[in-house]
């Protein structure tokens, strides 16, 4: 069965989505008996992974934006008298974390270019 088949890519997306198989072929006029011959094929399960991952992506893109509109609001308070100490401590509480995600995250991008240095026990 060719992945160029009238329900392959409406499948993938129900199931990407979340559906079952057969919630996914009842929703896009499937038999359920197709559907699931589609299901059994590895170019469907990694189409599937391919939805979701572009899903997530678009997801993280999103939440990046949300974030720093958040921070700069958090910013913003710090010079309200009300919300000053509240926006101060949502702001102290998140620094080292990200500070020492951020910090992880060149390490290892540089252990992937093989560009870290080694680094030495001291005894």
């Amino acid at each position: 069965m060719a992945t160029d088949g009238k329900f392959f890519e409406l499948l993938a997306g129900q199931s990407a989505a979340g559906k079952t198989i057969k919630g996914g072929a009842s929703a896009i006029g499937c038999s359920e008996r197709q559907a699931y011959r589609i299901s059994a094929m590895p170019e469907f399960r990694h189409r599937v992974a391919e939805l979701r991952t572009e899903a997530l992506n678009a997801a993280t893109g999103e939440i990046t934006a949300a974030t720093v509109q958040a921070v700069r609001k958090l910013v913003a308070l710090l010079d309200e008298p009300n919300s000053a100490l509240g926006a101060a401590k949502a702001i102290l509480v998140h620094v080292a974390p990200l500070t020492e995600l951020g910090e992880l995250r060149q390490r290892i991008d540089s252990l992937e270019r093989g560009q870290m240095p080694a680094l030495r026990v001291v005894r």
